[in-house]
């Protein structure tokens, strides 16, 4: 893949044309098993990725989907993934978009359980653990990619510390309980919680003289929201929008069709 890309090398005038080898695999597993009103199911999933010091003008491992209508895993999480809340999953570095986590990439495991009291009413639990192909570099803050087209979440420059080494590949693990009602034969009622054990992974690193850029001396690393705000969902939600933390979410709603 041709691209441009800054050259500071000797005699450098600007940008030039570089060429970028691209080599990625993608995998996607789920298996059920039915014991009478009970259903069981196991999912798992891996996209390679990308370590935090790869050049990217050179070479890109992670995953790039052609298209995912920013769907991928909903109906398995709440937070990792769009679910109930249509917009709850949106923030987590477009995971339901890219599949992977920035550059990094995914493994995922999912455990889902479903059982049906009668055909309209069932409650169901789910158990996500995740983590990164590649460790994430922490050294970096996460926001709006300056350039993108389009709001596009990514990981950011914070000082020269920022990618020089990988620091942790656990994103966390999120569990749901839900039930779903369907009373009539073209609507249905949801009702459904989840909270996210954010991991370090989601740790991040700021510059405490408010600006976007620092010297390393002037950076502060911001760390799980479980434990910054123990006691505050809604502080706790708010910075996992930033992805520095633990998320709580509980939603309601009726779908007709």
């Amino acid at each position: 893949m041709d691209s441009q890309a800054f050259d500071s090398g000797p005699g450098a005038v600007g940008s030039k044309k570089v060429t970028s080898d691209l080599s990625a695999f993608f995998v996607d597993i789920i298996g059920s098993y039915q014991l009478g009103p009970l259903l069981f199911e196991v999912r798992g999933d891996y996209s390679t990725g990308n370590k935090a010091r790869d050049n990217l003008a050179k070479g890109i491992r992670y995953f790039q989907p052609l298209t995912t209508d920013g769907i991928y895993y909903a109906g398995w999480a709440q937070i990792m993934a769009l679910g109930v809340d249509y917009f709850n999953g949106v923030s987590m570095a477009g995971m339901g978009s890219n599949i992977g986590y920035d550059r990094y990439g995914r493994a995922q495991l999912g455990f889902r359980a479903t059982y049906t009291v009668v055909p309209p009413l069932s409650f169901y639990a789910v158990v996500s653990p995740t983590w990164t192909a590649e460790k994430v570099d922490t050294d970096t803050n996460s926001g709006l990619l300056p350039g993108a087209v389009g709001l596009t979440v990514a990981r950011t420059t914070v000082s020269q510390n920022s990618w020089a080494s990988g620091d942790s590949s656990y994103i966390g693990t999120e569990a749901n309980l839900g039930m779903t009602w369907r009373f009539s034969a073209n609507a249905a009622f949801d009702l459904v919680g989840g909270y996210l054990f954010a991991g370090d992974a989601l740790d991040t690193t700021e510059c405490t003289n408010g600006a976007a850029t620092c010297a390393p001396g002037l950076t502060r690393k911001e760390v799980r929201a479980r434990r910054l705000h123990p006691g505050g969902a809604r502080e706790a939600r708010v910075l996992a929008e930033r992805r520095t933390g633990s998320a709580v979410s509980s939603s309601f709603a009726c779908s007709c069709w």
